[in-house]
């Protein structure tokens, strides 16, 4: 099965704003895939354009389970998608993994700009009390 990436995703790989996104799809500068109403665009085939650096590690084995729809080995421990995987469904030991390998400032900054579009409101409340957001 093939991997898509939401808006939000693919600009945040990219290190651009989701308008930016969706003006490339547009132009037919980024391929991209109705689904109804909303827009995919293919994981693979934005590899060779990524702009933003990849710091971080590549997330462990044990951890792969939270990224079931996904090729977990491509994504690195900066990711949103794994700081929201982690927070949403994430147990202890990958909550201890986020911790070491994941800045608190990055964290708290998901939390105040992305989080309250791709967390629940419980877990978005959860996360921001104990943290100090």
């Amino acid at each position: 099965m093939r991997a898509y990436l939401t808006i939000q995703e693919a600009a945040y790989t990219l290190g651009l704003h989701p308008q930016t996104i969706y003006r490339k799809c547009q132009k037919n500068e980024l391929a991209c895939v109705r689904f109804g109403r909303t827009i995919r665009i293919p994981a693979d085939q934005f590899e060779a354009k990524k702009t933003r650096s990849n710091e971080g590690e590549p997330i462990p084995s044990f951890m792969t389970h939270l990224f079931w729809e996904y090729d977990a080995t491509r994504f690195k421990s900066s990711d949103s998608i794994v700081l929201e995987r982690i927070l949403e469904l994430g147990d202890l030991p990958e909550w201890r993994w986020l911790q070491s390998h994941v800045e608190p400032h990055q964290i708290r900054h998901f939390l105040q700009h992305v989080g309250r579009r791709r967390l629940s409101t419980k877990t978005l409340s959860f996360w921001s009390k104990l943290l100090g957001v």
